[in-house]
């Protein structure tokens, strides 16, 4: 299972924040609203098998998490 993980925000009204990455494709996958899955509110979270593991900025970059298989 992958999962993209974001701390780009952007402020649509004074207060109001959402990720920046929202409406963004990545492997034929829409990122709509984040889910939360590590317990900090200072990030965003998308789960989906056919989703990277790793992080994406506002951009649509992503940076994969390296897995240490040893």
């Amino acid at each position: 299972m992958g999962r993209l993980v974001s701390t780009d925000v952007i402020e649509v009204e004074e207060g109001i924040f959402i990720p920046a990455a929202k409406g963004l494709t990545v492997n034929g996958i829409l990122l709509g609203e984040p889910i939360e899955l590590d317990g900090d509110p200072k990030t965003f979270e998308w789960d989906d098998s056919k989703l990277p593991n790793g992080t994406i900025d506002a951009e649509g970059n992503i940076t994969l998490e390296e897995v240490d298989n040893g």
